[in-house]
């Protein structure tokens, strides 16, 4: 993540609203840090943005209503250090993917990594399950309406794994309440001696 948002601010070319430089970085920590589609992404706007609250919306056409999510730390931060002159219109200045994609493409190239838009929603859904949020909270953060949508993300690695496994404690003792609880129930005292 971060190789590729260092490289995005290589090589400057001034805009009205800032170096285009600027802007390729800001989108790509967008896309890594708030996790929405590419073309969602490209329609925001500083109407749509509110730094007060510290969220952002998005139009959910399936839905046909809007969708407010949080702005991460370090979205938010990075918005903030935009002039409040240049908050006005459009946030970045491409208005389709294939604009991003004229000067991605060949900076991943350049990297000698495999990259797109796309794997940044990808990444934040994985992070957010190796961080331990629940399908509900991986499903609000990328806007799935559907389980079936986010349920991919619900994949445990195996660091995941032993960090799980790691909190069962003693299982002497937790084998020992288990047997006290069989004892206990008049029908499964037979197995329990």
């Amino acid at each position: 993540m971060s190789a590729v948002i260092a490289a995005a601010s290589d090589g400057a070319q001034p805009s009205r609203t800032g170096s285009h430089a600027e802007k390729r970085r800001l989108l790509l920590l967008w896309m890594f840090r708030q996790g929405t589609r590419i073309t969602q992404t490209l329609s925001v706007t500083w109407n749509d943005i509110s730094l007060q609250e510290q969220t952002f919306r998005l139009y959910d056409k399936k839905a046909e209503k809007w969708q407010t999510f949080p702005l991460h730390a370090d979205v938010f931060q990075a918005l903030c250090e935009i002039p409040e002159e240049q908050r006005v219109g459009r946030l970045w200045p491409w208005t389709q993917k294939t604009g991003v994609y004229r000067w991605l493409r060949p900076m991943v190239r350049h990297l000698g990594i495999e990259f797109t838009p796309h794997m940044a929603r990808h990444s934040l859904g994985t992070w957010l399950n190796a961080s331990g949020a629940g399908l509900k909270t991986i499903m609000a953060a990328l806007g799935h309406k559907d389980a079936k949508s986010s349920i991919r993300y619900q994949a445990a690695d195996i660091e995941v794994v032993r960090a799980a496994s790691g909190q069962l404690g003693d299982l002497r003792a937790v084998g020992e309440k288990t047997l006290s609880r069989v004892r206990n129930v008049g029908w499964a005292r037979e197995f329990a001696s």
